[in-house]
């Protein structure tokens, strides 16, 4: 084998490895989106914590992530956010933007 092959299969596997990755954070859903009162984050794999921020890149929540929790965020005003999932050594998996409607309506 060339040092050009070897270079081209070593490139395949480390984008291979790369794509399977990014497919497993594709799986990351948050809903009800809209949401009024909470949010719920359907994911494959556990994450470090859950951080909620507003757009003016203030942090109004942080939280443990736990799958299947419902994470309240009916003290939010109406408006755009971003959720970040945070893996256990502080780095962003996935930011998601989510829709907060106000409760009631």
């Amino acid at each position: 084998m060339t040092d050009f092959n070897k270079i081209c299969l070593t490139l395949m596997l480390f984008l291979l490895a790369n794509l399977q990755g990014y497919s497993q954070f594709q799986k990351i859903n948050i809903y009800p989106n809209p949401a009024k009162d909470y949010i719920i984050v359907d994911s494959p794999s556990e994450f470090s914590k859950l951080v909620v921020i507003n757009m003016l890149g203030k942090q109004v929540l942080q939280v443990p992530y736990k799958q299947n929790q419902y994470y309240f965020i009916n003290h939010l005003n109406e408006g755009i956010y971003l959720v970040k999932i945070l893996s256990n050594d502080g780095k962003i998996i996935v930011t998601r933007r989510i829709h907060k409607k106000l409760s009631g309506t």
